[in-house]
């Protein structure tokens, strides 16, 4: 049967859709840097119905896990520059285990700090669906009102531009009333984003300031397989936009799309790879990773080509994205030695080489010189918040 020429498939759900239903996707997501990527990392052939909901469950479900979240956060501050860094995110704590007036029975305080020791607290509806995203369900924060209380430090007056622009711009893809706790030189509070407090506000306010400068406990919750399902999308999309078509025919691809939509009543996919939580490779960690930075490598062996995920050699994750059988030896003389991309997003930079060249560049002399001149940068005010 010929399939209609107007019509595609879509590489993640494999549905034949209309070409108008297509959109632009990012194989490597941009919150890992993916907007900097090679162009063939980019691709067409994903609809927008996969596009939407496969960024808010699959894609937050990795970003927003707490350990990520983190790592992430801690890359923005390894480039931080007093001169030009204007803002910088918010680490979610957790939960706050001191219950905070006038909280529903739906609803809990969520923790966060600033650069500078800023304190955030959020009251937000509790998503026992999503119990591990730190900020809760994406949809229901931009649908529904929720509440965020903020208080300044002590620090904020060394840098009072760094902690008003971190305020202004925390949750901005949220719908959130923001209250200000703490007492400031500022006369329009609504300039940055601040609103009046009603009673109910007012008794928080008076409560968090109370506790404000006392120890507190938050708890935190983990889904050990946070990431699963992104590693399929991940391993999917790459392999794709390397190899085309002939990958997603391939049995290999129905397991990808099978641990991609895969719910608790389903077989368990035929996936191989580690996780960051079930592999003990210290050295694979530092070496394949870069501070600072995400770091994509790819390498041919026997069963086929792996990619090794990895964040700020803190965190990583392998995966077999291609079996060997689908490899002609134009793929694999494509792939070499094997490759490496450094994604900074940061400074808005990917750096492409090989991996040997890379894994040189860690363990020799041997230097790679565009890293080396990331590398001057990182760290460069890593004092600055200790001399404040």
């Amino acid at each position: 049967m010929v399939e209609n020429m107007t019509l595609r498939r879509c590489i993640y759900c494999y549905k034949l859709k209309d070409e108008s239903e297509f959109s632009l996707e990012h194989a490597i997501p941009r919150f890992l840097g993916g907007a900097f990527s090679p162009d063939y990392f980019k691709t067409n052939d994903v609809c927008k119905t996969c596009n939407r909901n496969l960024g808010l469950f699959v894609d937050a479900a990795f970003a927003k896990d707490y350990l990520v979240n983190h790592a992430l956060a801690d890359n923005s501050y390894t480039f931080f520059n007093p001169q030009t860094t204007k803002t910088l995110p918010l680490k979610c704590m957790g939960k706050l285990d001191i219950e905070v007036p006038h909280l529903e029975i739906d609803e809990i305080c969520e923790w966060w700090l600033g650069p500078l020791g800023e304190q955030v607290f959020w009251v937000r509806p509790n998503d026992k669906r999503l119990y591990w995203y730190a900020g809760g369900n994406p949809t229901s924060a931009k649908q529904f009102q929720t509440k965020a209380y903020y208080i300044f430090s002590e620090r904020s007056k060394k840098n009072i531009a760094l902690s008003v622009n971190t305020f202004r711009q925390s949750f901005k893809k949220q719908k959130v009333k923001k209250f200000l706790c703490t007492k400031t030189d500022i006369h329009d509070l609504s300039k940055i984003g601040f609103s009046e407090p009603d009673t109910t506000d007012s008794d928080r306010i008076d409560f968090l300031n109370s506790i404000g400068s006392t120890k507190k406990k938050a708890s935190v919750s983990m889904n050990i397989k946070f990431d699963h399902r992104f590693l399929a999308k991940l391993s999917l999309s790459i392999s794709y936009c390397l190899f085309g078509k002939k990958v997603l025919e391939h049995e290999y691809a129905h397991e990808l799309r099978k641990g991609l939509w895969y719910k608790k009543t389903d077989p368990v996919p035929n996936l191989f790879g580690t996780t960051n939580l079930n592999t003990n490779d210290k050295f694979l960690k530092e070496v394949l990773g870069i501070k600072g930075g995400v770091t994509i490598c790819l390498m041919i062996h026997k069963e086929g080509l792996s990619m090794n995920l990895n964040i700020s050699e803190k965190m990583h994750w392998t995966a077999l994205i291609t079996p060997s059988e689908i490899l002609s030896s134009e793929d694999i003389q494509k792939i070499g030695d094997g490759k490496t991309y450094l994604l900074f997003r940061d400074i808005q930079q990917c750096i492409s080489t090989k991996l040997p060249t890379f894994i040189a560049h860690k363990t020799s002399p041997m230097k790679i010189r565009e890293l080396s001149k990331v590398e001057q940068i990182m760290d460069k005010n890593k004092n600055y918040f200790k001399d404040l």
